[in-house]
């Protein structure tokens, strides 16, 4: 992947990020009422399983959530939430970035893949993925008002330069 191509991802897995994030918000408060809407919503829109791991640069789990998200939204469910309130736009916004996300997915297919390793080494690289995500994830947390050091541990770059 050459530099382009990584601030393309890096756009794209923020712009995601960013309008995942209002829609949750949103539903969260204007069906603040509605608790078993909000639930359901939540879970089966993909945030229960992914989206703390997506907004703490996991981006495997933002893949996830954008996929389950663009899946599972059915009209009946947007339209009650835009009634609401929330903007319609922003689903517009997340359903073209499901669909820009595809230009990357041999990325997340080798990401998932497990023809590459053997199952000894696919544990071991699991592993070291997981750890590797803890890191990032403390880091960023750690450095989240210094940009500079919040950028070396960007989960994706972290991984890249491995």
């Amino acid at each position: 992947m050459n530099e382009e191509q990584q601030n393309d991802w890096r756009e794209l897995m923020i712009g995601a990020l960013r309008c995942l994030g209002i829609v949750r918000a949103s539903v969260k408060v204007d069906f603040k009422d509605d608790k078993p809407f909000v639930k359901s919503f939540m879970k089966k829109s993909g945030y229960d399983e992914f989206y703390s791991d997506a907004k703490n640069g996991d981006h495997l789990s933002t893949h996830n959530l954008l996929q389950t998200f663009v899946a599972n939204l059915d009209e009946k469910t947007r339209k009650e939430i835009v009634q609401r309130g929330t903007k319609d736009f922003l689903f517009d916004r997340i359903l073209d970035y499901a669909k820009q996300i595809n230009e990357f997915k041999e990325c997340f297919e080798k990401m998932k893949s497990n023809e590459v390793v053997n199952q000894y080494g696919q544990k071991e690289a699991e592993e070291i993925y997981t750890t590797i995500k803890d890191i990032c994830r403390i880091a960023t947390a750690y450095y989240q008002y210094d940009p500079i050091m919040h950028e070396k541990f960007d989960f994706y770059k972290v991984l890249r330069s491995l």
